[in-house]
């Protein structure tokens, strides 16, 4: 029997969409000043959580809320054949300059615009609606499947930590996450997070900050110093380098552009200016700013090329500084050929001049899936058969996504790699026809796996 998906996914739409409205409209951003027991990523990311977990119920899904980290979606036969779908309710806050309200659903010129709408509150619905139709029609009858939705992805994944190591939910034998490109992401740089602290004499500059997340490029930096401008240098020296920026009595503003840790050249990092400005007036500083402002990594020895994974990147994502104290924090990616032990002794060696106190707060080992796989060959053959696209092949990426939390599981969609959809940044979207086409997508993919002899699985 060939299943016609597309069709029976348009029944869903106009609920989808509606349900897309309501969850745009919650500021599921991390927020630490109302991070609590019961709210462990703060009270807006808890009540997304809380919207997802009642509209399932509502749906006749099976649904759990694990203490505002993760709900569980269930709906199939009580097998040991699991797939799982892994998605993300919590997003990156919303820098300024956006055209619409960053947190309500608009649709202009056939795009769907609103932060979370790609990344990943979009295909999270889609997910959703996909479930919802497998189970109305019967198609969940020999596996099982789990609709993991987690609330901490963008700041290192706890949430799936926690499904996997405290609850002890089982692995799938199958699984993705809609949280990258299409066809499918085979493999995904490995990721360090680590801070660089350091004293610095006294300056004329009192306090810097910049960044809003750990994963972002900082596009907005802010110079307060101690007495008013007058004739500092830092002015002429912005001119000349003919960047965005404000200033007024003893406070600068420094605008660059946003953009994902993974990919550090599309952006402006309006830090690394405001680096450049403190490095004027202590010598350690300037050390530093010549090591760091590689977006490959190269001053800080940390460099690497992969056959698969291509170039390492390296992004300076939150600066402050207070009282001759500097702080920076620095999302590094790497492909094959590096190691945790390799990246201290490497980064230790360039700094031992300066010798800045190294912490380390994040890391992700690199992940790689056979191409030949029944996992990503069944869902590259979804892609082709949905999309009617032979040309394109399974790709690699920058970006860390749950694939790595949990096992025999890689990114599958929404994006295309040729496509911008601002993840990450001003005006983030997705083009209206393709929110719908998801659903189709993913109910096809899960119906496919849930076919598959999991035994046959040659992930790496």
């Amino acid at each position: 029997m060939t299943l016609d998906f597309e069709t029976l996914a348009k029944e869903y739409y106009d609920a989808a969409k509606a349900f897309l409205k309501e969850l745009i409209a919650v500021p599921s951003v991390y927020d630490n000043s109302t991070v609590s027991e019961e709210h462990p990523y703060g009270i807006s990311v808890s009540s997304a959580l809380k919207l997802i977990n009642e509209k399932a119920a509502t749906l006749g899904l099976k649904t759990a809320l694990f203490k505002n980290r993760v709900v569980e979606i269930r709906s199939g036969a009580k097998t040991d054949n699991l797939i799982t779908v892994a998605a993300h309710v919590d997003v990156v806050p919303a820098t300024k300059g956006w055209t619409f309200d960053p947190f309500t659903l608009t649709e202009k010129h056939d795009f769907f615009y609103g932060r979370g709408i790609t990344d990943d509150k979009g295909p999270l619905v889609a997910a959703l609606f996909a479930l919802k139709l497998l189970q109305d029609h019967h198609l969940v009858n020999d596996y099982l499947v789990n609709l993991v939705i987690g609330g901490d992805e963008e700041r290192g994944s706890s949430c799936l930590k926690y499904y996997y190591h405290e609850l002890q939910k089982p692995y799938p034998k199958y699984g993705f996450t809609p949280d990258a490109d299409f066809p499918l992401i085979y493999a995904e740089k490995g990721a360090i997070g680590f801070k660089l602290n350091l004293k610095t004499k006294r300056t004329p500059i009192a306090k810097i900050h910049g960044g809003q997340a750990s994963n972002m490029v900082i596009d907005e930096c802010h110079l307060e110093y101690k007495k008013p401008m007058g004739d500092y240098y830092d002015i002429t020296y912005l001119k000349e380098r003919k960047l965005k920026f404000t200033y007024e009595h003893n406070h600068i503003k420094i605008i660059g552009k946003p953009a994902h840790a993974m990919e550090p050249d599309k952006g402006i990092n309006a830090g690394l200016y405001a680096l450049e400005l403190l490095a004027l007036y202590d010598k350690k500083v300037a050390i530093l700013v010549e090591l760091v402002k590689d977006l490959n990594g190269r001053g800080l020895n940390l460099y690497r090329f992969g056959p698969h994974l291509k170039a390492s990147t390296l992004a300076l994502c939150l600066l402050k500084y207070e009282k001759n104290q500097l702080e920076l924090w620095f999302d590094y990616r790497y492909p094959e050929g590096m190691s945790l032990s390799q990246f201290h002794n490497c980064i230790n060696i360039a700094l031992t001049k300066i010798k800045p106190k190294i912490t380390v707060f994040k890391t992700h080992e690199l992940l790689f899936f056979d191409l030949n796989s029944k996992l990503v060959t069944t869902l590259n053959q979804v892609y082709q058969t949905t999309f009617k696209d032979q040309s394109r092949t399974p790709l690699t990426s920058g970006g860390g996504t749950y694939a790595k939390e949990s096992k025999n599981m890689v990114a599958f969609g929404p994006m295309f790699e040729d496509e911008d959809d601002h993840i990450h940044g001003n005006d983030e979207r997705m083009k209206v026809t393709k929110f719908y086409q998801l659903i189709s997508v993913y109910a096809k993919a899960i119906y496919e796996l849930g076919q598959l002899d999991a035994s046959q699985i040659q992930s790496e």
